[in-house]
């Protein structure tokens, strides 16, 4: 690794395809389809691995993910964060979209009118979900209540919009570790959804497509029937926050950054290293003890990195042999979120059997 600048982004290949294919299997003994969310990694050759259904379906969550994934060849793209109207009319007016494919997220009456109007000006029809709020309280409406049933009634019968079905995210799965309580949440998600659709369908509405589905919430053994398809993400790579609640095993955490010992200071137990904020987010996930900690240096689960500037970190280390920690060693660090982690980045190195063999962009920087 000598010659690899730090801080780096790193990927093990083959955990991250044995993670991609835990997941499909999944969906296929659920029988639901796999639309899974691309914006951990951002890249189309993770992207290509991920999902074995029809059209490759995938989710995204920025307008920038959106168009590159769609002119990649991904067609079938859910844009999973509700829209506004003015981001729905600058990408209707892009001759280089076919808008027929993708499906929007909303769960406000007055954008969905307004979006209609200007699709029936520009002769386009638009796919719509409507996002459903099971407990994150983030977004959604409320299942089976009447503003559901005012915006889903309007959706239905205007001219130049498409119901596509119900949508919803179970954000607070990742407020827990106790077993019980994530099969709790993830029954009341498939619930949400499940008799919200039933509800409206017995008024005349039908609802097609029924999407669930987060990381924690996913992995978890549940009965999926009344659901068409599972959205997960952050599986692809995992990270310590879904260890620490229970999610995965560490040896499947599939990404690290490689960063370089910068500085020793044996008086105060210490040593400094060259990536910071800018390398490792400073999401301080969640640790069993309560502790506030921003990785987790591989390999040395009992040295504690404490601190972060902009470009620097602290590790905390106690009863170690000095003499063999030098400046210019290299150490490797499991993220606390693998996602805002990767965000930092411009490229990934990707290794597979030990080896460094590929570097992959991720779409930001494109």
């Amino acid at each position: 690794m000598n010659q690899i600048e730090t801080p780096a982004f790193l990927v093990d290949w083959n955990k991250t395809r044995e993670n991609a294919e835990m997941m499909i299997q999944k969906a296929k003994k659920a029988s639901v389809r796999l639309r899974p969310h691309v914006k951990t990694h951002k890249t189309i050759e993770i992207a290509a691995f991920q999902t074995q259904d029809e059209g490759n379906p995938i989710t995204v969550s920025t307008i920038a993910e959106l168009i590159f994934f769609y002119q990649s060849g991904f067609k079938d793209c859910t844009y999973a964060v509700p829209i506004t109207y003015e981001k729905w009319k600058k990408l209707a007016l892009n001759e280089a979209l076919n808008l027929s494919p993708i499906n929007f997220l909303t769960d406000d009456l007055q954008t969905s009118i307004l979006i209609n109007e200007k699709a029936k000006e520009l002769n386009k029809t638009v796919n719509l979900f409507l996002k459903i709020d099971s407990g994150a309280g983030r977004a959604g409406l409320q299942p089976k209540s009447a503003r559901l049933l005012e915006l889903a009634t309007y959706v239905e019968h205007a001219a130049n919009l498409n119901l596509i079905g119900l949508l919803t995210h179970a954000g607070h799965s990742y407020n827990t570790s106790e077993v019980e309580q994530k099969r709790e949440i993830v029954n009341q998600e498939i619930l949400s959804i499940v008799d919200s659709a039933e509800w409206l369908e017995l008024q005349g509405i039908p609802i097609k497509e029924r999407s669930i589905g987060s990381t924690p919430t996913m992995i978890q053994d549940v009965n999926l029937k009344g659901i068409t398809e599972i959205r997960p993400g952050n599986y692809i790579w995992f990270d310590l926050f879904q260890f620490h609640r229970g999610n995965c095993e560490l040896d499947q955490i599939a990404c690290s950054v490689l960063t370089a010992i910068i500085g020793v200071c044996p008086e105060r137990n210490t040593i400094l290293v060259d990536a910071g904020a800018l390398a490792l987010s400073k999401d301080a996930g969640f640790y069993q003890d309560g502790k506030v900690l921003y990785g987790q240096i591989k390999n040395h689960p009992d040295w504690e990195l404490v601190q972060l500037s902009q470009e620097h970190g602290i590790v905390h280390i106690e009863n170690t042999d000095w003499t063999k920690l030098k400046v210019g060693n290299y150490l490797e660090i499991l993220p606390n979120h693998s996602c805002l982690t990767a965000a930092c980045f411009e490229f990934y190195l990707c290794s597979e059997n030990g080896k460094y063999h590929q570097k992959i962009k991720p779409i930001k920087f494109f």
